[in-house]
C-alpha cells in the first residue's frame, strides 16, 4: 500500500497542474465558466471578470492576435452575452449534438451524421434522442437524376405482375413509384436500413454541440486534445444566426410548432422555456403559427446549406443538391457576379465578364476546399422584392478559412429557382 501511495504521489508530481487545472475537463465545466460561475485557476485578478472568462473558452489557435477580425467579432459576440445575462443549461431545448458517424451499409463503408438532442423524460430527467440524419445514404431516387420508372396504366389488366420487378430489378428506385407529392425523410430512411439490420454505426470520430441560446449568433463546443493551456471543451466556431433559422432548426430537430413570440432577440428564449409543454401535433388551434420564410428564402437557405456541407465533407452529393436550386438544366441557367465571383475568376484566370456561370462559381469553391478548410456563414434572408415572375431576396454572405470574403448579395429567384447572383449594390 506504501509503494502504491508513493508512486501516485511521483505521478502527481509529474503533471502539469496548470494546465490541468485550465484544461475545461467536461462540459458542465464549460457551462460553469461560460455562465460565470466558477473560474479558470491562476488567471491574474484583472482576467475574473466573465467576459474574459468566455474568452479564454475559445479556441485560441483560431486568432492570429487580438486584432484578427474574428477575434473581434467574438469579443462581441461575449459582450452579448454579459450584456444580456446569457445562460447556457443542459436542459436547454435550444441546443443539440451533432455526431459524425462511421459505419456500414451492405458491406461498403459509409459516413453520415446524426443530430441528437434532449427531451424530457419524467420530472427532473432527461435522455439523449436521434433527432435528425444526414447522409447521401439517405437520399432518395427521387433526388437522383435517372429515366423516370412508373407502373403502366394497363397494369391492371395484367394483375399487376409488374409490381415484382419494383421490389427486385429496380429495387434502388422504389421511391418512383410511390404516389405524387410523397416524401421520405432521411430519419425514416435511417430507422428502416438499422431495422432490417443493413446498416451498422462502427465508431464515431467526431462530435460538436451546437448552442442557439445567444440571440443573433449561434456556436459551437468541440472537445481539443492538446498539451496547452487552451484545451478540453472549447468553442471552435460563432456564426451569426437569425431567429428565423433557429425557428427552422428547433422545428427540424423537435418535430413541434412554435407559438409567435416578441422580438427576434427574445423569441428563442421563450420557444426554449415553453418547449417541453407543447404537444407534439400542436396545431394552429391550440398555437399561433410562426411568421413562416417565404419560399424564396427557404431556396437560398438551402443553397447555402448544401454548399455549407460540400466545403465541409467534400461529398459532390451536396453539391448536386446547390445545383438543383438553381435554374436550367444542372444550373445553366443562372448567373453568378458576387463578390465570391470576383475572387473565384481571378484564382481561376477567367477573362473579365459581366456575370459568370454557376460552373464557374462552383469550380471557385472546390479549388478554396483543395486549399484548406472552408467556412460559410449566412444570415439576415430577407425577401425584398416580389413580382409575378421575380422575386429577390438578400442575404448575408461571410466565408472564412482557406478564402475570407464577407458581402451581402442578393439572390434573383424566378420559377422557385436561384436564375442570379450578384453584390447588393448592383441592379439587373
Amino acid at each position: 500500500m506504501v509503494f502504491s501511495t508513493e508512486i501516485h504521489a511521483q505521478l502527481f508530481d509529474l503533471l502539469n497542474k496548470p494546465m490541468y487545472e485550465a484544461r475545461v475537463k467536461l462540459l458542465d465545466e464549460f457551462y460553469a465558466r461560460f455562465n460565470g460561475k466558477e473560474q479558470r485557476k491562476g488567471v491574474e485578478a484583472k482576467y475574473a471578470d466573465r467576459k474574459s472568462n468566455i474568452l479564454m473558452l475559445l479556441d485560441l489557435s483560431r486568432f492570429k492576435s487580438r486584432e484578427d477580425s474574428a477575434f473581434v467579432a467574438a469579443e462581441a459576440f461575449a459582450d452579448k452575452v454579459v450584456r444580456d445575462s446569457i445562460m447556457v443549461n443542459y436542459t436547454d431545448s435550444c441546443w443539440f449534438a451533432k455526431v459524425k458517424c462511421h459505419g456500414m451499409l451492405a458491406k461498403k463503408g459509409v459516413d453520415f451524421l446524426l443530430y441528437l438532442s434532449i427531451e424530457q423524460r419524467g420530472k427532473d430527467m432527461y435522455k439523449w434522442v436521434v433527432s435528425d440524419v444526414e447522409g447521401s445514404v439517405f437520399s432518395t431516387s427521387r433526388s437522383i437524376d435517372h429515366r423516370e420508372l412508373f407502373l403502366h396504366p394497363n397494369d391492371h389488366e395484367q394483375s399487376f405482375v409488374s409490381l415484382v420487378r419494383t421490389t427486385e430489378e429496380t429495387s434502388r428506385y422504389i421511391d418512383d413509384f410511390v404516389k405524387d407529392g410523397y416524401e421520405s425523410d432521411a430519419l425514416s430512411v435511417f430507422l428502416t436500413l438499422v431495422r432490417c439490420g443493413q446498416l451498422k454505426i462502427d465508431h464515431v470520430s467526431d462530435v460538436e454541440f451546437v448552442y442557439l441560446q445567444v440571440p443573433g449568433y449561434c456556436f459551437s463546443v468541440k472537445h481539443f486534445e492538446r498539451e496547452t493551456m487552451n484545451a478540453g471543451w472549447l468553442i471552435g466556431s460563432i456564426e451569426n444566426c437569425d431567429d428565423i433559422r433557429k425557428r427552422e432548426l428547433l422545428s427540424r430537430l423537435h418535430c413541434a410548432s412554435y407559438p409567435e413570440t416578441m422580438t427576434a432577440d427574445t423569441s428563442i428564449f421563450e420557444i426554449n422555456e415553453n418547449l417541453t409543454n407543447l404537444p407534439v401535433d400542436s396545431t394552429a388551434k391550440n398555437v399561433s403559427a410562426l411568421h413562416e420564410a417565404t419560399a424564396s428564402e427557404k431556396t437560398v437557405r438551402r443553397f447555402w446549406d448544401n454548399l455549407r456541407l460540400f466545403c465541409e465533407s467534400k461529398d459532390p452529393f451536396y453539391r448536386e443538391g446547390a445545383i438543383k436550386e438553381c435554374a436550367g438544366k444542372k444550373g445553366k441557367e443562372c448567373l453568378v457576379n458576387d463578390s465570391l465571383m470576383t475572387l473565384f475568376a481571378s484564382q481561376l484566370e477567367l477573362s473579365q465578364q459581366m456575370s459568370y456561370m454557376l460552373d464557374s462559381y462552383l469550380r471557385g469553391f472546390q479549388s478554396a476546399i483543395r486549399s484548406g478548410s472552408v467556412d460559410i456563414s449566412i444570415s439576415d434572408i430577407k425577401e425584398i422584392d416580389n413580382t409575378e415572375n421575380l422575386s429577390i431576396v438578400s442575404c448575408h454572405v461571410k466565408v472564412t478559412g482557406a478564402i475570407t470574403v464577407e458581402s451581402e448579395d442578393l439572390f434573383h429567384i424566378r420559377n422557385g429557382k436561384v436564375s442570379k447572383i450578384t453584390c447588393a449594390m448592383q441592379t439587373e
